[in-house]
Parts: C-alpha cells; structure tokens; sequence
C-alpha cells in the first residue's frame, strides 16, 4: 500500500487489488482519527466489473456495507464514492472486494485523537 501526504494532515492512499477476496486497502493507526472523504475505484483494462466497499469498525468487530456491487467502468473511468465524511477510529478498516485488475484510492483527512 502506497500513501501520500498532500499537506498537513490530508493523506491519499492507494492499493492495487490481487483478487476477488476482500482487501483491507486502509486501517486507521493508533491515536489517529480518519475522516474519509472520497474513494475511488478503477479499471486497468478494458473490462467493466463490480466492487463492493465494506467499513469494519474495531470496537465493535462488525462490518458494514458502505457499497455493494458498485460498477466500476473500464479503464476510461472509475466509480467514485463521495463521503460527507465518514469518520474512523483507531483499529478501524476500510476493505473492497473488486476484480485482481482494480485499484483503490482512498482521500481522507488524518489526524491525531484529541483528548477531552
């Protein structure tokens, strides 16, 4: 998994799918509070498939179905989820399930937990 700071505490990661089973492409580290802002899915040939988006939350050991079947067009576009955000905690993960010839692109703000 690749990741990027675009500037204080804003982060894009990206993960290439390796097959049809689920992928954990982010988990938020300890201390840090993710809030995810877009995630994008796409094609790296000339075929059309699905992906399915699920958010695992931690605390609870639960996943929750963010997306299911999202289309992902081939390789001219992608899918794009817009969150409005989505906030994780520590230990929380973000995991898609897609074709071997998909790639992931997660945008988020990350930041330290702040004490109350």
């Amino acid at each position: 998994m690749a990741s990027v700071e675009i500037g204080g505490p804003y982060r894009s990661v990206f993960k290439a799918l390796a097959g049809a089973s689920k992928t954990t492409c982010y988990t938020v580290p300890p201390n840090k509070v993710a809030r995810i802002t877009q995630i994008r899915i796409t094609s790296a040939t000339n075929s059309a498939g699905d992906a399915d988006v699920i958010l695992y939350e931690a605390s609870s050991g639960t996943e929750f179905w963010i997306a299911n079947k999202l289309t992902v067009p081939a390789s001219a576009g992608g899918a794009d989820l817009e969150l409005k955000p989505l906030t994780l905690r520590t230990g929380d993960e973000l995991r898609v399930r897609g074709a071997a010839s998909q790639h992931v692109i997660i945008n988020m703000l990350e930041e330290p937990v702040r004490s109350t």
